[in-house]
């Protein structure tokens, strides 16, 4: 029996589970117990369980739903697996379940991590956590392995009055209560969203910073099935808009409408996605043309999925300008934010610059963008790839490199372009 432990973000738990399949291949069994989970990090674990389930395996999932840790769309998205998963929560209040317990079983091995880690990015890639991990050579620690499972056995197998199989029915219900979130109101309620006033580059912060290695790319599937989510959400948004101005209607005409209803306000995204990477080719830039400024503007998408990556809302203070919209003829309203930003090409990362960088929402027509006139210096063109990056050091809010067209680092970027921006053969993606 080897006991090793794991000091988080030196291993990564994530990581060292993923080398531990690469290397041995698929477990037959596969246990995860979670408090908490999050819906990056357990579709990047569907890929494993379909696995372990194709090959006749044991799959168990056992989470929490307690401080509002685990979203609705976490519960629905691994109630479609065909796996046993259990919930747990007791009634009682001030009590929580906590633990975080994680098992691969092959034939002539068992290893099981107990520790900090909750499945979520942070608690699998970016947070500090300290987990053990207990390797059973078998048959040699057979009775050493029969004993630890005893003990955690609750967790494994929970039972009892606060255990329940995630049926379809009970799915419904869980679905129904409030204290169960969307994914984006987890994610702030686990404490992981991005800070959004950055401390970090205020001068007198009492706080410092050290890099940490980004997460493995976020699935081009979960970026998808939020694309789609998002699409249908402001579908439902503008028919019930449509619904009430028809109402309103009717009530100016003398028609007491059936049921009225206020114009509502375009809700939060039911998910959010905590990318390493922006990826997005450029519009026209000042060196496709001189009376070009050069603005690129970001996907709403974009924006709208990853808030704590562009800070938005809360860094962005509104302002309204006395010049008048050329379409509604009304005053400009605009939401600012003007972080430091570290520029360079890609393929001169020698020659670095840093500047304030203008990223603003334009309210009369709903645009979100950024403007700098470094990109212009250094050349940025049309069809180039911009890559920005969160760094939050004490230099800089974020790190931004752009691929020339033709460059080998543009041809590696493209990959990460899954998204098309409407109207436009531009495209974007998160990593």
């Amino acid at each position: 029996m080897d006991i090793e432990y794991l000091a988080q973000p030196d291993r990564r738990i994530g990581d060292v589970i993923e080398d531990g399949i690469a290397r041995r291949g698929t477990p037959d069994e596969f246990v995860l117990v979670s408090a908490f989970a999050s819906l990056p990090t357990v579709l990047r674990m569907k890929p494993k369980t379909e696995a372990v389930k194709a090959a006749g395996g044991d799959v168990r999932l056992v989470f929490g739903v307690d401080l509002g840790g685990t979203s609705k769309q976490v519960l629905q998205e691994v109630a479609s697996w065909g796996v046993p998963v259990t919930i747990v929560k007791n009634r009682i209040v001030g009590v929580t379940f906590h633990p975080k317990v994680y098992l691969l079983r092959w034939p002539d091995q068992v290893e099981i991590f107990v520790g900090s880690n909750n499945l979520t990015e942070g608690g699998f890639y970016k947070n500090s956590e300290a987990t053990t991990r207990t390797k059973y050579n078998l048959p040699a620690d057979a009775g050493a392995l029969a004993k630890g499972l005893q003990e955690l056995e609750r967790f494994l197998n929970p039972s009892g009055p606060t255990a329940a199989l995630l049926t379809p029915s009970y799915l419904a219900s869980l679905l129904a209560l409030p204290e169960i979130p969307s994914e984006a109101e987890a994610r702030r309620k686990r404490g992981e969203a991005m800070a959004r006033k950055p401390s970090q580059n205020q001068p007198n912060t009492v706080f410092g910073s050290e890099p940490v290695k980004p997460a493995p790319t976020l699935p081009a599937e979960l970026q998808a099935l939020l694309l789609a989510a998002r699409e249908h959400q402001q579908s439902e948004f503008k028919r019930a808009v449509a619904r009430a101005k028809r109402q309103a209607a009717q009530a100016a005409a003398g028609q007491p409408p059936v049921n009225p209803t206020l114009i509502p306000a375009l809700p939060s995204p039911l998910a959010q996605v905590d990318p390493n990477y922006f990826y997005m080719t450029l519009p026209a830039m000042r060196s496709d043309s001189p009376n070009i400024p050069g603005e690129p503007r970001i996907p709403l998408e974009a924006r709208d999925l990853a808030e704590d990556f562009w800070g938005w809302p809360d860094n962005y203070d509104r302002s309204i300008s006395p010049r008048k919209g050329a379409a509604a003829k009304e005053p400009r309203v605009y939401r600012n934010w003007h972080p430091v930003w570290r520029i360079f090409a890609a393929d001169d990362p020698s020659r670095v610059v840093l500047s304030p960088v203008r990223m603003y929402f334009y309210e009369n027509s709903s645009d979100f963008r950024f403007y700098t006139n470094e990109l212009n210096l250094l050349g940025a063109a049309s069809g180039d790839i911009v890559r920005l990056q969160r760094v939050d050091d004490t230099q800089a809010t974020y790190e931004c490199a752009f691929a020339r067209a033709g460059s080998p680092e543009h041809a590696a970027w493209s990959r990460f372009l899954f998204n098309k921006v409407k109207a436009s053969e531009r495209r974007w993606g998160f990593a």
